[in-house]
């Protein structure tokens, strides 16, 4: 249990975030995990694995919340 309480954060999920790669679906809902690949992230529509070396993880995406607080 506490492995998959490990992959739980406090920040904004990817549920939220668009794939920066590619053009397809709408916001949100587009990346997609996989437990075979518990560190890395792909877009369902052109397949982009993340992090990778044209999108490394050296950024933060901020976006509004519901409540009206920045997410990072």
């Amino acid at each position: 249990m506490d492995q998959v309480r490990a992959f739980i954060t406090e920040q904004a999920g990817f549920y939220e975030i668009r794939c920066p790669n590619c053009t397809a679906g709408k916001q949100g809902k587009q990346l997609v995990w996989d437990i075979a690949r518990p560190n890395g992230l792909s877009c369902q529509f052109c397949k982009h694995v993340y992090p990778s070396t044209d999108y490394p993880m050296d950024k933060v995406y901020e976006h509004g919340a519901p409540t009206g607080e920045m997410q990072r």
